[in-house]
Formats: C-alpha cells, structure tokens, sequence
C-alpha cells in the first residue's frame, strides 16, 4: 500500500528533524563559539539553534491554530542532549498537530499569509524548504568552525562521502 501525501510529509520532516539532531551532536558549547558567525549579517550560532528549535512547530500551530508566538514555543540552546530533546519535543509536539487533519484538509485547504497564498501542503512544504535552509546555514557554521563535518553529518552514516 502506498503512503498518503500527509504520511511522506511527516516523514520528510522527521528526516529533516533527524539530520539537524545529527548537526546539533557537533556544535560547540563553549559561549564564545556560540557567538560565532561568519559575516556581519548572519546570526550568531546561538540565534540559528535555537531558531531551527523552534520555526517548525511555530509554523504549524500558527497555520493550524492561528496562534503566532514564538515566544511560547520552547527552546534550549547549551548542551547536546537537551538541544536535540527540545528540537525533537518541537517536532513531535508539531507532527501530533498534523495528525489530527486529514490528508484532504492538508492538500485541498487554501492558506493566504502575506508573502504566498497556497494549499497547506504547498505552504507547510515552503517553511521545511526554510528549515532545510538552516540546517545547510548551521553545516557551514560547523565547516567554517573545522568541525569534521561532511554529507555523513547530514543524510547519516548509510550515505557515501
């Protein structure tokens, strides 16, 4: 049996989510290198964890509930493990929500926010195509930093170099 739409929207979201894990796993948590950033415009790496944190699920409850605060969403940026357990509690918190609309509601309902108008796959697919931006923003943070980053760091061991 073939997966529904939302089914390969959830898991292309867990994968991303499990990728900027694998990320996380590398940055440094010394105060001065979470300062970092390599030019004047970029964020500090401190800004770019805790926004990867937290844009997911404020994206889907706000699409969802219309309730757009970030502020509520929960954030945690120091060691590993804690960063990868509140990205993930993020995660799970958002698929939860998607879960609970259909695949038709998903792909048929219309969404206009300032910037684009779409169905809600069409604009939930734009805010993973955001995240995937940071994460690729956070690898050369690492690379910049010499951290033995590579596609491995990424896409995860199963993956050649």
């Amino acid at each position: 049996m073939s997966q529904t739409f939302k089914q390969t929207f959830i898991t292309a979201h867990d994968r991303e989510m499990e990728s900027i894990a694998r990320l996380f796993k590398m940055v440094p948590v010394n105060v001065d290198l979470m300062n970092y950033k390599p030019h004047e415009k970029s964020m500090v790496m401190h800004d770019l964890v805790k926004h990867l944190q937290q844009t997911e699920l404020y994206f889907v409850r706000g699409l969802l509930t219309n309730v757009w605060d970030m502020e509520s969403v929960k954030w945690y940026v120091g060691k590993h493990e804690p960063m990868i357990d509140q990205l993930m509690a993020n995660h799970r918190e958002a698929m939860g929500m998607l879960d609970e609309i259909s695949n038709d509601d998903l792909l048929e309902r219309q969404v206009e926010l300032s910037y684009m108008t779409g169905s809600l796959a069409d604009i939930l697919f734009h805010n993973l195509d955001h995240i995937g931006h940071h994460r690729t923003q956070l690898f050369y943070y690492l690379k910049f930093l010499e951290e033995p980053v590579d596609s491995r760091s990424i896409w995860g061991e199963k993956y050649p170099v």
